[in-house]
């Protein structure tokens, strides 16, 4: 075990890591957030015991940023990492494996890993579709996603069905003028 001063076993020092990095990431100071993201995963990966269910989280911040940083393949392996962790630490049918499962479909859609995103998507919908508690803000998320898979595929039809889905569940969610049921418009 790594003695630095900090206690990598509570969440309450991952949870700050994490804030940290989202903060820098806002700021564009994207190398520190990716450095910051980076050593939290080494160090949760390295605690002995019990690890946080925040290691999943963190992997799938870092894999969001290297995506938006253009750096698709490098997204692509922290994210399965991510997935892997969140279906370990917190289940497979859980929030945080929904999240990673969303992430790395986005990511492989933008590879152009349409069957893998397909099978992400699909896995994720059978989760939302079998959830003993109804999520509409993420089962809309993966509907807008599956649109955008189609769409990529130029399917221009079977996206216009997704998309609809998606819009029309953020609006009874939501409301016609929340953001995200705007933004599902565009």
């Amino acid at each position: 075990a790594v003695n630095d001063g900090f206690d990598y076993r509570t969440d309450g020092t991952a949870e700050d890591f994490l804030f940290l990095s989202d903060l820098l990431r806002r700021r564009t100071a994207l190398n520190d957030a990716e450095a910051i993201l980076t050593f939290l995963t080494e160090k949760l990966e390295a605690v002995k015991g019990k690890r946080s269910p925040l290691l999943a989280e963190a992997y799938g911040r870092l894999g969001t940023l290297q995506s938006e940083q253009g750096r698709a393949f490098k997204a692509r392996l922290i994210l399965m990492k991510a997935v892997s962790w969140a279906k370990e630490l917190t289940g497979p049918n859980s929030p945080a494996t929904l999240d990673a499962l969303l992430q790395l479909a986005t990511v492989e859609t933008r590879g152009l890993h349409f069957e893998e995103a397909r099978k992400g998507l699909d896995e994720a919908l059978d989760i939302l579709d079998n959830a003993k508690k109804p999520d509409p803000i993420r089962l809309a998320r993966a509907k807008q996603q599956m649109g955008e898979l189609f769409i990529t595929q130029r399917r221009i039809i079977d996206s216009l069905k997704w998309y609809n889905e998606a819009r029309e569940l953020r609006e009874r969610t939501l409301g016609p003028k929340h953001l995200e049921t705007a933004q599902s418009l565009v």
